[in-house]
């Protein structure tokens, strides 16, 4: 293997964990910004709401806050073989 694609490969790769790392901070900051608008009881109701097993729109945007760590990490699993 090349020295090129060693180095493409790690980038991926590396890419893959920002991603990934910068979703869960989206995801974390979204939830302190719930309980700072709506304070401390009424923040676990809204927190109860956005994870209902009845609000696609939230598997939805999860789906797409992680997409490009996901398509990093599959691009680096098809690099590597």
């Amino acid at each position: 293997m090349k020295k090129n694609n060693k180095r493409t490969i790690e980038l991926v790769k590396i890419l893959a964990v920002f991603f990934a790392v910068v979703g869960v901070i989206v995801i974390f900051i979204s939830w302190i910004g719930i309980f700072i608008e709506n304070g401390a009881w009424d923040g676990f109701k809204k927190m109860q709401e956005l994870y209902s097993p009845f609000n696609i729109l939230n598997y939805v945007l999860t789906v797409a806050v992680f997409s490009p760590a996901i398509v990093c990490y599959f691009l680096f699993e098809h690099l590597k073989k």
